[in-house]
């Protein structure tokens, strides 16, 4: 098993640059444990913020550019095992893009509160066409 990703991305967001940077332990595998680490920009504010998790037998982390009907930008991001017990769909992280505050941290069953701060239905980054950092693991257990 491995992990297929770009370990750094940026994108620009509304009125921010946006950067990702993931590690991954580099003597395993299949790491227990991973760290993600965003930095962002806009004319008056900067923000860097690293957010862990444990890893699962097929985690994945995506982030995308969402853009709301009210003209609000959010960094959306997702981690997720890809399994029954993870909340699928849910495990979701919103960073507003003009205050660069993070309105919420990934945590299991999550979307109906994603769904209050940004107004409408969250976007599921994994299969979104504005997802700009997408990880993945590839192959099988042996």
């Amino acid at each position: 098993m491995e992990f297929k990703f770009p370990k750094h991305a940026s994108a620009v967001c509304g009125e921010a640059t946006i950067e990702i940077r993931v590690s991954v332990p580099e003597n395993e595998s299949f790491p227990p444990f991973e760290k993600v680490a965003f930095s962002a920009a806009n004319a008056t504010k900067r923000f860097e913020r690293e957010f862990f998790w444990e890893g699962g037998s097929h985690d994945t982390f995506n982030a995308m550019c969402f853009h709301t009907g009210n003209n609000g930008n959010y960094i959306v991001f997702q981690f997720n095992c890809l399994g029954s017990g993870c909340g699928d769909g849910d495990q979701l992280g919103i960073i507003d893009v003009q205050s660069l505050e993070v309105l919420l941290t990934p945590h299991k069953f999550n979307r109906p509160h994603a769904k209050r701060i940004l107004g409408e239905e969250p976007p599921f980054p994994e299969s979104d066409k504005n997802t700009f950092f997408k990880m993945e693991l590839v192959g099988t257990w042996q």
